[in-house]
């Protein structure tokens, strides 16, 4: 727990309430870990929200949500006998790199250290022989997506294994309202009609449409238009450094034929792209239209990333922190790791200047990090777009050396507070076309024959290792037993 253990007051004043505002799946999360990390200090956490009915849709995440529920103390089980959900091992990209050409980003690590050199060295050096060959084939989480097989966590060969979430919007957003209530959020229900601000331009006041007014010691603004953090168009945003214009969405579901597929799909079309997600019995499309350059492109001035999430008493996250296209990694990571550092600062109702700045430095940094995933399929494919992307130069410049880096050597250029790991970074170059040109100059000089002989021994241990697994059928059904029941 962050909080275990630690008081929350101070001289200047103990914290008593929190308010977050905000009808998405960020302000959930928000509410239910704060109320869950801060029951025992009796803060009282709010949640304001107008009810507008929520979209259909999947949502898919990352493996790091499972370390989430378990900070709400939910078990794998649990959530499975009371979700339609499924498991995923990754995104499948086709197209990305030209016609014809796929590649698979796995969740986990591939392949192991051998002789104190990284794994790709010697998946770079077999490439000289056959020339398919790629980091993602000696994942584990690649290996068992392709043969429909599961396991929430491994051991032994294994050990990389990792698999995200994908679960229906409205299950999901019912089963986090649902907890928060258990744990004593207290839902408002209310259109924000306007906000006012004290002296300093910080959120104070909450005014409601029906003439209510509400207030708390500290806000979290998951708003779509950063409704409590904007006072005064202060807030400055650092540019993704790939950005593309969306014309127009359109989402269709269809019943599912046969087992459903442990990865997402994402397929590039020549005038946007097209996401196949599925869980339980459903497939659902979300085809995206791109602006065509001759339409004129707008300035998407509300795309970027907040330089200063925490001001005054109210911190941006979500929507109000400022989100982008959602290629490679799931929107609501930074909404969980930002949370999580803030609790860990333990501010209290009047913070010290130095607690707001760790706080905004750490969840910038991880922002930018995020912004360079989530933009590399754009810089990927730019040579070939035929619509309209905007480009920032400076900001891509660090994404620029990390590709060019990855391409000459096969090494990642160094991050802190990196949200992605090192791996997954990897097999995301690979599977969009950034493939290493030369390998590590440590690499032992072994034969031709030895290093082929030596690289499908470890593809044959893999591939034993997952036989083993379950179906994805196999392991939901056991996830979803009750308690207590026979194996």
């Amino acid at each position: 727990m962050a909080c275990a253990g630690q008081p929350i007051s101070a001289a200047d004043g103990p914290l008593r309430s929190l308010l977050v505002a905000g009808d998405s799946v960020h302000a959930w999360m928000v509410a239910a870990r704060l109320a869950r990390a801060l029951r025992k200090h009796e803060v009282r956490v709010l949640l304001l929200e107008d009810d507008n009915a929520q979209a259909p849709g999947v949502l898919c995440f990352d493996p790091d949500i499972h370390a989430f529920h378990r900070t709400l103390g939910v078990e794998h089980s649990g959530l499975f006998r009371h979700l339609r959900a499924a498991l995923r091992y990754g995104s499948h990209f086709a197209d990305w790199s030209g016609a014809g050409q796929s590649g698979f980003a796995g969740f986990g690590s591939a392949g192991q250290l051998i002789d104190r050199v990284p794994f790709q060295h010697y998946v770079t050096a077999l490439r000289r022989q056959r020339g398919a060959a790629r980091l993602g084939d000696y994942s584990p989480a690649a290996l068992a997506a392709r043969t429909g097989r599961f396991a929430m966590d491994g051991s032994g060969p294994l050990a990389g294994l990792e698999a995200g979430l994908s679960v229906e919007r409205e299950d999901y957003l019912a089963f986090l309202r649902a907890l928060a209530s258990d744990l004593g959020v207290e839902h408002v229900a209310g259109k924000l009609q306007r906000v006012e601000y004290d002296a300093n331009g910080h959120a104070h006041t909450l005014c409601l449409e029906d003439g209510r007014r509400v207030s708390a010691d500290a806000y979290f603004d998951c708003t779509d238009d950063a409704a409590l953090a904007s006072a005064g168009g202060l807030i400055e945003r650092h540019p993704y450094p790939a950005h593309v214009e969306v014309a127009r969405r359109e989402l269709s579901r269809a019943r599912l034929d046969g087992p459903a597929p442990l990865f997402d799909r994402i397929v590039w079309r020549e005038d946007g792209w097209e996401r196949l997600r599925c869980v339980a019995e459903t497939v659902e499309s979300e085809r995206v239209w791109t602006v065509d350059p001759g339409g004129g492109c707008s300035a998407a001035t509300t795309q970027g990333v907040v330089s200063a999430p925490w001001q005054g008493r109210c911190v941006a996250l979500g929507p109000a922190l400022g989100e982008s296209v959602d290629l490679v990694a799931d929107r609501w990571l930074l909404t969980r790791r930002a949370v999580d550092h803030w609790l860990r600062l333990l501010p209290t109702r009047d913070p010290a200047p130095k607690l707001r700045e760790e706080f905004n430095r750490v969840a910038i940094a991880e922002a930018l990090r995020l912004a360079d995933a989530q933009s590399l399929p754009l810089a990927a494919r730019t040579p070939g777009w035929a619509t309209s992307i905007r480009v920032d130069e400076g900001a891509m410049a660090d994404l620029r050396y990390r590709m060019d880096l990855y391409r000459a050597s096969g090494r990642l250029s160094f991050h802190e507070h990196e949200p992605l790991p090192g791996q997954r970074w990897m097999m995301l170059l690979e599977a969009l076309g950034v493939l290493p040109e030369a390998a590590d100059w440590l690499l032992p000089a072994i034969p031709p024959a030895d290093l082929a002989r030596r690289m499908d021994q470890v593809r044959d241990v893999l591939a034993r290792a997952v036989a083993g697994l379950p179906t994805h059928e196999q392991a939901l059904a056991h996830l979803r037993q009750p308690k207590g029941a026979s194996q």
